[in-house]
Order: structure tokens, then sequence, then C-alpha cells
């Protein structure tokens, strides 16, 4: 597909899991995989909506900062615009700490 988008490796890590199927429909936020680096696991998450065009690796691969994980063909919806990053109150109250606290 010429308009796919690659979702890459942001650092050399190895793939733990990989939590979608060629074929998914997927929106932007949504966590496609996970990857170990430094025993640390980072989730990788779809910056844009659409429909999973290809995986490119296998659980247990290891992969080189850039590397090609997923490639997401996008499906031009509302839904599955880019991921915008919401402006967060850092002061405000927090419900889930008011019970801990």
């Amino acid at each position: 597909m010429s308009n796919s988008i690659p979702v890459t490796a942001p650092m050399a890590a190895s793939v733990v899991s990989i939590d979608v199927e060629a074929g998914d429909s997927v929106t932007a936020g949504q966590q496609l995989a996970v990857l170990e680096a430094m025993k640390m696991h980072h989730i990788v998450e779809a910056e844009i909506g659409g429909t999973v065009a290809s995986i490119a690796v296998a659980v247990e691969d290891v992969l080189n900062e850039n590397d090609t994980i997923i490639v997401i063909a996008p499906d031009g919806s509302a839904a599955g615009a880019a991921r915008t990053s919401a402006a967060l109150d850092l002061g405000s109250e927090r419900a889930d700490l008011d019970e801990v606290a």
C-alpha cells in the first residue's frame, strides 16, 4: 500500500509481544507491541488509526533503532486521525490518588 505508515522501533530492543494481527483495525494510541530493552518493557503504540497492513517481526526478534515493526494503512476517518497530545492539568485532583490519601 503506497500510503502505509511504518511503526518503527524507538530503540534497539527485543520483541516481547505483538498485540495485533494483520488485518486488524487499530486506533491512535492503541498498544501494538511490547519491546524489551535493558530489562525494561516499552509499549509501542499506534500514532494513527487504520488497518494493520503487515507485521514485519516476530516475538523474540532483536531489533535495531528504526527497524519496522508493523505497517499501518491509514483509514482517513476522524477516529483514525493522528493522536494529539491533550493539555494535562498536572495540578488537578485525581480521584484514584484521593482514595489512597
